[in-house]
């Protein structure tokens, strides 16, 4: 079982971070991020919890990686995460 980030699928292609918008790849991991934060605060299954946490350090993993590149931009992202914040309010 898994929400958003499947733990035995491993990337095995070619990848090109530069060509691709940070903020927007982003943009899908604060999504999963917020959603995970949800499922770990909500849910009254344990084994739900332990798989949310368990995605969630993917996740960070995910975001901390879109963030160091180039084309990344701290505004556009404090943006991001305040509408999701306001979207998610009273229930994180």
């Amino acid at each position: 079982m898994f929400f958003c980030y499947d733990e035995g699928k491993k990337f095995t292609g070619s990848f090109n971070p530069t060509k691709c918008n940070a903020n927007k790849m982003l943009e899908k991991h604060l999504e999963n991020y917020f959603f995970l934060k949800f499922i770990l605060t909500n849910s009254d299954r344990g084994k739900e919890k332990v798989q949310a946490a368990r995605e969630l350090d993917i996740c960070n993993r995910k975001i901390k990686f879109w963030q160091k590149q180039d084309s990344y931009s701290e505004t556009l992202f404090q943006k991001s995460v305040n509408r999701y914040k306001q979207d998610y309010q009273g229930a994180i």
